[in-house]
């Protein structure tokens, strides 16, 4: 398990030197985080990529970020999209997100939204909030695949369930129901900053098509939901 207390660090670190993938990785992001043993991106670096190469998924992703971005290690992107690949190969999905913005945009690789697009898929599947955003963008916009609203909505819904708020505003732009546009207006609007103001002319349009309770009953649920989003924050 992940030390909770120096002493557990040290237990870890005795596991890791003998072999251990995960326990190898575990000491790598202690290293990284600096709990229990200082601050040491060199170090971090260099039990990520023990365990990377025992094939430990979690330990690749996070290799191909240090090599991404220089982190305890020359910066080498041929280096970072072999591991991303690795990782990805293996199902984990914030490497698989991370593929699909790197074919999304261009620039590290030749665009292809048709590979974006399935990368992100297999990542908002595999739980990666970021990917379920970007999927239902791709199903928004016909990017990589055909235009679907009713797709992207319900990625977008899933999204916004878990607290993500540039989802909860596109919902309150695409729902066809006034009653469910007021609604992801609401629950956008309590992230505060830009998308309160975002949500403002939204919320003010709304409520003149709407009755009453049917307002009052859009501020109950989207009270309840703020407040289970805020339970898993």
């Amino acid at each position: 398990m992940y030390p909770v207390n120096p002493q557990s660090f040290e237990s870890t670190k005795l596991s890791a030197e003998r072999g251990d993938a995960q326990a190898q990785l575990y000491v790598g992001m202690a290293y990284e985080s600096g709990e229990f043993a200082g601050k040491n991106s060199v170090e971090s670096t260099r039990w990520l990529k023990l365990s990377a190469e025992q094939g430990n998924s979690i330990a690749q992703y996070l290799l191909a970020v240090n090599y991404d971005n220089g982190i305890g290690i020359s910066q080498d992107q041929v280096q970072a999209l072999s591991w991303f690949r690795k990782s990805a190969e293996q199902g984990y999905a914030d490497a698989q997100y991370c593929l699909g913005v790197f074919y999304e945009e261009g620039e590290v690789l030749p665009q292809d939204l048709s590979r974006a697009f399935k990368y992100y898929e297999s990542a908002a599947k595999g739980g990666s909030l970021d990917a379920q955003f970007n999927l239902g963008n791709c199903y928004l916009n016909g990017e990589g695949v055909a235009k679907d609203s009713d797709k992207a909505a319900a990625w977008f819904a899933i999204a916004a369930g878990r607290g993500d708020a540039p989802s909860q505003f596109n919902l309150s732009q695409i729902s066809k129901e006034d009653s469910q546009i007021l609604f992801w207006a609401l629950v956008c609007a309590s992230n505060g900053g830009e998308f309160l103001e975002q949500s403002k002319p939204v919320i003010c349009y709304v409520v003149g098509r709407l009755s009453p309770a049917k307002i009052e009953e859009c501020k109950r649920d989207a009270e309840a939901l703020i407040i289970e989003i805020k339970k898993c924050i």
